[in-house]
């Protein structure tokens, strides 16, 4: 199977929920964000928007889709882990139709330089209609 979840950058990947993850709208999810390299002074956000096919979902540099979360992102090393991660909880619409999403985090890390990074994971999410 290719890899699915899609790592934009090379040091932040989801960790959770996991490729193709099942989720009906109207539920929460806990995103587990990983950064391999955590640097200082970042925020976040998360954004989920619909995906024709896993090939053909929008680049989350360019569009995050519809944001779920906006905030701090302040890793932290944790003993279940190699490396520091953030878990942020956040709902599914309710009147999101069924089929592939793309769950996207882009994390900006302040420095101003473009080097902000991103990732991404597919998803099917089952209408609650």
């Amino acid at each position: 199977m290719a890899l699915a979840s899609a790592v934009l950058a090379q040091d932040l990947f989801i960790a959770s929920p996991p490729p193709y993850t099942i989720l009906a709208a109207g539920s929460q999810v806990t995103v587990q964000l990983v950064e391999k390299s955590p640097h200082n002074r970042a925020d976040v956000s998360i954004g989920i928007q619909y995906c024709k096919s896993e090939s053909e979902c929008p680049d989350v540099l360019q569009d995050l889709g519809q944001i779920l979360y906006t905030g701090p992102y302040t890793p932290g090393h944790h003993e279940d882990a190699d490396y520091a991660y953030q878990n942020m909880t956040v709902t599914i619409p309710s009147t999101w139709h069924s089929g592939l999403a793309q769950l996207g985090a882009v994390v900006i890390w302040g420095f101003g330089d473009g080097q902000d990074d991103a990732a991404r994971v597919i998803l099917n999410v089952v209408s609650s209609k």
